[in-house]
């Protein structure tokens, strides 16, 4: 090891440090476009330590290792899963013969897989992917990891604790890759993002790929003002040209150093390039920037606690609630404990269309459970609700695992101002990120107001001396029962104390009227009070309008921001009930529908039109990827059902049939499973015959299948030609035949010169361009 951690973070804020450029699109230029950019490691490793090179005579200060897809699901997919060892410890000798004193660190990015709910592979199981190879590669030497090109932020937090699990002093980059509209792939969102990782032991964290300088640029001024963390940026050259056999990327390395010029000004910390960029690139950079560095603008101090795909401020009153809790409703206990998470689901849209900005979960007698409801737990709510999540769990095995699940930064609910309580909720935040509720009790609870100031107060200083800030935490000045003669006056004074203090204050309003009446006006009366007094949030029932309209109108008398819950109910109860993912209720309205309807017309009219719908809201960013596949997934066998009932004739008349490959020499298949679940959702008979197919065996399936429409996906840029000669191949044997493409490395331009009749850049595009093609 070169350097340690604390020598690399006073280095990043010294000056500007130049991280290399691509390798893959480089050796693809250099005509490897037979074997996967990994296997030269151990094929052609001149080539390799030759790039090198040329990237720290261009000026890098670190160069990563040849590794990219060097964790063992990915060489599986690549036919090499038995060089595993060889090929790891080759890319490190490689890179550590190359540098002499520069940093070398390691490159790891995605399995190929997204973790549970998006993809097939629990969290444990990712976590353990990466852990094998960063194990590896730290016996062979490397300086820090380099985390990149994460489209999932489940998947890059595994990558990330396994990496901490093996080497928790080597410096780490984590950097994801978004499109344009501040969202990845997978719906995880710059901002929800920035949250989570500003809390995790990672050192920098950054953006790459996808875009260009001028296209980051808005993601990395707000990935700033949302972090403390060193920041890094690694934009693309652009998008590639396939043309004659040859890849090549629009622009000049001087085009895309003036283009950097306002990242830098950032005050970015690290620099580098992604895709199409060549060692040129690299030196224009270090030539141009060298020494520099700006200072950063000030953080947003707004605390924030997150979803996948949406964030809450600490900055406006926070309603969260309360209603997925088992206590006093059997039903909703027998169905957690029965795995059966309809009612629930049901619960967490009733009250985010109430106008809840949070949810608390509270799962019950956790005696009964185990591990696997609070996964499950999570990842349902994962999939169709986008608010983030409080964890109200007392067991500390099912509160790290669900901590693990969750794909944002939560709040922990709760801890008492007792050591062991504390140490135990300190290393789970270091660990997994969040926030925490601070009860203001020991072992008792104290009966005045200064009292308990005082002792939220000697937990806020053993929280802070053990790197936890106070921005951190949310004091909780307990609201006891006014039934059980408990005087609300106390709360109220406590608020006030704390607000003085710069602490800000959650309680859990519905314990002040335990066992009384007309507790609706209690909540409410009691609730403009604690506005008034400095409350920040409150656990409650959103579905109580008296109390929602009291806090709006506190709100407003106080000059307060007002902000209203995300909806997205819509008028169709097919479309609820298909993004609930309850199967059971959509089922329900398919048999009364029956009794009028045929199944043809149900399937066209009914369930086409409730897909079009989501379609609509995913295009809206209303919802986002897990909610479309989620309802994509819930309404198949229900199409299938419908399709049982039809005639022989009638049988998937409404849509029509499409074959779904993925090129020779490709292994990803995330987009292409993604678009055929949204098009078996729609109503089409989809034959996916899988990725890492030739021509020979696309056009056999569809003779056999004798398909409307052809998708085809190449994600790798080297296999752009593979695609011209498959669809060449298509055409000239089937003219009829209608051809769609997509992918990263594909541009609609490319697409259709190479002879497809349409380019799908996502499966909402894919199912549009699909109704168009059979039209």
């Amino acid at each position: 090891m070169k350097i340690d951690r604390v020598e690399f973070n006073k280095l990043l804020n010294e000056r500007v440090l130049f991280l290399d450029g691509a390798y893959g699109t480089v050796f693809m230029q250099q005509g490897f476009t037979d074997q996967p950019a990994i296997q030269l490691n151990l094929t052609a490793p001149e080539v390799v330590y030759k790039l090198h090179k040329e990237y720290l005579a261009a000026g890098a200060d670190i160069i990563l290792t040849n590794t990219f897809s060097g964790n063992r699901r990915k060489l599986k997919e690549l036919g090499l899963e038995d060089k595993f060892f060889q090929l790891n410890k080759a890319a490190v000798e490689l890179a550590l013969d190359a540098a002499g004193d520069k940093l070398v660190f390691a490159n790891l990015s995605s399995t190929g897989e997204f973790p549970q709910p998006l993809g097939s592979l629990s969290w444990y199981e990712v976590k353990d992917i990466f852990k094998e190879q960063a194990e590896l590669l730290v016996a062979q030497g490397v300086d820090g990891f380099m985390i990149e090109t994460m489209s999932d932020l489940k998947e890059i937090k595994a990558a990330l604790l396994a990496v901490r699990e093996v080497a928790a002093n080597l410096p780490v980059i984590a950097q994801m890759t978004f499109a344009e509209t501040f969202y990845s792939a997978t719906g995880s969102y710059l901002k929800s993002f920035a949250a989570l990782f500003s809390d995790l032991d990672v050192d920098v964290i950054g953006i790459n790929c996808t875009l260009t300088p001028e296209e980051i640029l808005p993601l990395l001024n707000e990935l700033i003002k949302l972090t403390d963390k060193p920041v890094s940026v690694e934009a693309n050259a652009g998008q590639p040209i396939f043309q004659d056999g040859q890849l090549s990327y629009p622009g000049s390395a001087r085009e895309f150093m003036r283009a950097s010029e306002k990242l830098v000004a950032t005050g970015v910390n690290l620099l580098g390039g992604c895709c199409g960029t060549t060692p040129e690139y690299i030196e224009a950079l270090v030539k141009q920037y060298q020494g520099s560095k700006f200072s950063r603008k000030k953080r947003n101090d707004v605390q924030y606690i997150a979803s996948r795909s949406k964030i809450v401020g600490f900055d406006e009153f926070v309603s969260i609630g309360e209603q997925i809790n088992p206590a006093g409703n059997k039903r909703l206990q027998d169905d957690i404990y029965n795995r059966n998470y309809n009612l629930l689901s049901q619960k967490a849209v009733l009250q985010k269309n109430a106008g809840a900005k949070a949810l608390d979960i509270n799962l019950g007698i956790e005696n009964l459970l185990e591990k696997k409801h609070f996964s499950e737990v999570v990842n349902r709510l994962d999939q169709q609700n986008s608010l983030p999540l409080i964890f109200d769990i007392q067991t500390n095995e099912f509160l790290e695992q669900s901590l693990a699940e969750y794909p944002g930064r939560p709040i922990l609910n709760s801890a008492r101002v007792v050591k062991e309580d504390l140490d135990h909720k300190i290393k789970l935040m270091h660990k997994y990120g969040g926030m925490l509720i601070l009860l203001a009790m020991d072992d008792q609870i104290p009966d005045t107001a200064a009292a308990r100031v005082d002792l939220i107060k000697t937990g806020v200083n053993y929280l802070n001396e053990n790197g936890i800030k106070t921005a951190r935490i949310l004091a909780d000045p307990l609201m006891l029962s006014l039934g059980a003669g408990q005087n609300p006056e106390i709360t109220l004074k406590t608020i006030n104390q704390l607000n003085a203090a710069g602490i800000k204050t959650i309680l859990g309003l519905s314990n002040l009227s335990f066992g009384m009446e007309a507790r609706s006006a209690l909540h409410a009366a009691f609730i403009a009070q604690a506005i008034r007094e400095g409350l920040n949030a409150a656990i409650l029932d959103p579905v109580d309008q008296n109390v929602m309209n009291n806090i709006k109108g506190s709100l407003l008398l106080l000059g307060k921001r007002v902000a209203t819950g995300q909806k997205y109910q819509s008028n169709n109860e097919i479309v609820n009930a298909l993004l609930a993912g309850d199967q059971s209720e959509t089922n329900k309205i398919i048999n009364y529908l029956l009794r009028e309807y045929s199944p043809l017309k149900i399937s066209q009219e009914k369930l086409g039109k409730a897909m079009e719908l989501i379609g609509q809201l995913y295009e809206k960013q209303e919802i986002f990827l897990p909610q479309l596949l989620l309802a994509a997934r819930t309404v198949e066998p229900i199409f299938t059902k419908l399709n049982n009932l039809l005639s022989k004739d009638d049988a998937y008349s409404s849509r029509g049939k499409v074959l779904l490959a993925t090129v020779k020499n490709d292994i990803h298949d995330i987009g292409k499973n993604i678009i055929q679940a949204v098009l078996v959702g729609s109503g089409f008979q989809v034959k996916d015959i899988g990725k890492d197919q030739s021509t020979a065996q696309i056009l056999a399936a569809v003779k056999s299948f004798k398909p409307d429409i052809v998708g085809l996906s190449a994600m790798m840029t080297g296999t752009i030609a593979q695609l011209e000669e498959t669809v060449t191949q298509l055409k000239s044997e089937f003219p009829e035949l209608k051809i769609m493409a997509g992918g990263a490395s594909l541009t609609e331009e490319l697409a259709l010169a190479f002879g497809c009749d349409a380019y799908a850049a996502n499966a909402i595009s894919a199912l549009k361009k699909c109704e168009i093609l059979i039209n």
